[in-house]
């Protein structure tokens, strides 16, 4: 069937076009991501003795915490690759466990269970909700999925 045709069909049955979803933001984006992002660079200092050398140094962007790598008078793309896997064996456990704990806490605290008349297991069934109450919603685990509740 072709576009136009289609474009008929649903006119005629009063459905117009499907809502376009809005993408986010590169500023949004980073922010959601930015456990999970690093940059990096060298940079050179001169010794008294007249020799350069070269300092790869690593960035945290959530947090901005800077990282010293290492420090070589001769640089090669193995000598940084093995830099650069030195750092994220150190940081990526660090990072895992971060995440896994805010999954554990988003898992306890707020994910509705069946089992439990769609309550979390840490709050105690049976509780009243004021359904009139405005709902805020918090993006977590890196923006995988969202948390709502009541304002205060």
């Amino acid at each position: 069937m072709r576009e136009g045709a289609i474009r008929r069909i649903l006119a005629a049955a009063g459905l117009g076009p499907a809502p376009r979803r809005a993408s986010p933001t590169w500023r949004q984006f980073l922010k959601a991501q930015a456990s999970g992002i690093l940059a990096c660079d060298f940079m050179h200092v001169d010794t008294v003795l007249l020799q350069r050398l070269y300092v790869l140094f690593v960035m945290e962007v959530q947090t901005r915490a800077v990282h010293i790598v290492g420090v070589t008078a001769h640089p090669t793309g193995a000598w940084t690759a093995q830099q650069a896997r030195n750092l994220t064996i150190d940081l990526a456990e660090r990072h895992l466990r971060e995440v896994l704990a805010e999954y554990a806490r988003h898992y306890n605290r707020h994910r509705p269970h069946q089992g439990r008349q769609q309550e979390p297991p840490l709050r105690q069934p049976g509780r009243t909700v004021d359904i009139t109450a405005r709902i805020e919603r918090e993006s977590v685990i890196g923006g995988l999925t969202n948390e709502y509740r009541r304002a205060a």
